[in-house]
């Protein structure tokens, strides 16, 4: 599938894959305003909020007196770097996953693109035996098996990670949403959780959407077969197209499972689960 970023065939190829690559440089900037805005907030709250206490950005053990006015900056400042490199990794680790999801979407146009400019190609005569028609479709037929394989090995690298990330998103949203309940109104504590909490449920709500956008751009690879010139095409050809677009009646999903699985639905459901769960705190308390 690598050779589809190097060995592109026309104009609307290159279009393709450059639309793709300016998507991933988007998402990448968005998440990174999204936990860069939370992280600027953390950082910034012992300094500019009233803290006598002088309470740090995490509360942990420290070796020395932070009421010490040099002891206090040593600390923070060792955790200001701290969270700075948690805040890169958080960033490098969830957008690759997201644009892995957006170079197959653009894999799977590449390969709509192909089959409809396969009857037009016919009529010029730039594909005028039989033979070459079936490696043309040979080929297409091999892309779309190399999707499905690039689907399968992405869901099994990732699928530890995203458990993971599914039960922190979890307890996160339940949690805060308890701590938020017990805070005044618009005070720095309850700004700066409530900002932490839309960041998290927007980059949730990320991961839910490309997966969705995936399934249905997948689903779209046997309405484009459907819709070609069928006529023009030789017996043997149509007979693979419909090969095509059998395999395609089943859906490109990635973590396909009752524990994750990336959809808008999924994300409303653990929207409910945890206000659920925020009551069941509540009624406790």
């Amino acid at each position: 599938m690598a050779e589809r970023w190097t060995n592109l065939r026309d104009a609307e190829e290159t279009k393709i894959i450059e639309a793709s690559k300016s998507t991933e440089r988007k998402v990448l900037r968005y998440w990174i305003d999204l936990i860069a805005l939370n992280a600027i907030v953390n950082m910034l709250n012992p300094i500019i909020s009233e803290n006598p206490d002088n309470n740090l950005i995490i509360n942990s053990w420290i070796p020395c007196d932070r009421n010490v006015p040099s002891c206090f900056w040593m600390c923070y400042t060792q955790q200001v770097v701290s969270w700075t490199i948690a805040t890169i990794t958080n960033v490098s680790s969830c957008t690759i996953i997201l644009n892995f999801i957006e170079r197959i979407c653009s894999h799977i146009r590449i390969l709509q693109h192909r089959l409809t400019a396969l009857p037009e190609l016919v009529q010029k005569g730039v594909i005028n035996t039989a033979k070459d028609e079936l490696l043309y479709v040979n080929e297409c037929i091999l892309d779309h098996q190399n999707i499905y394989t690039a689907v399968k090995d992405i869901s099994k690298i990732f699928y530890a990670s995203m458990v993971m990330q599914f039960i922190l998103i979890f307890s996160i949203l339940c949690t805060n949403i308890y701590f938020l309940s017990s805070q005044p109104l618009f005070s720095s504590a309850f700004m700066a959780v409530g900002l932490f909490l839309c960041c998290m449920m927007s980059q949730f709500f990320l991961f839910c959407w490309w997966g969705y956008k995936l399934t249905q751009i997948g689903d779209e690879i046997g309405y484009t077969i459907f819709s070609m010139n069928w006529l023009v095409l030789q017996k043997e050809t149509r007979k693979r197209l419909r090969f095509i677009m059998l395999v395609a009646s089943k859906n490109i999903t990635l973590f396909d499972n009752f524990i994750v699985e990336l959809s808008p639905a999924m994300f409303l459901k653990l929207l409910k689960i945890s206000y659920s769960a925020f009551n069941l705190l509540q009624t406790q308390s």
